[in-house]
């Protein structure tokens, strides 16, 4: 999630909590025990949710799959290209998506 997003999906399950709570206060005990439950589980999902995509930020290390920038290695044989390509958001770059049929495994390379 992006960080604005993020931001927004914690403070949408904190009023969610923060009401819950109000309607145990006023006698509601089932109806705000859930929007408690239900509040939390916002919050944690908006905590703990990454960008499955691919990391905001360049990594130390590699990840498995992406060219390094300027990285020109070649991939094994098993790799074979599809017609796939796709623009990296955070680089701007033209990717082609390369694929192992037997494992459905993906890597991305540079389009040419």
């Amino acid at each position: 999630m992006l960080g604005l997003a993020r931001l927004l999906v914690l403070l949408i399950g904190a009023a969610i909590v923060v009401g819950g709570v109000a309607i145990i206060a006023i006698g509601g005990l089932i109806t705000g025990l859930i929007l408690v439950i239900v509040g939390a589980a916002v919050g944690v999902v908006g905590f703990f949710e990454r960008p499955r995509y691919r990391p905001e930020e360049e990594p130390q290390a590699p990840v498995a799959g992406w060219a390094a920038a300027g990285d020109a290695t070649s991939l094994e044989p098993r790799f074979q290209p599809t017609e796939e390509v796709f623009v990296d958001p955070s680089t701007g770059r033209r990717m082609r998506v390369f694929l192992d049929p037997e494992t459905g495994e993906r890597r991305y390379r540079p389009a040419s």
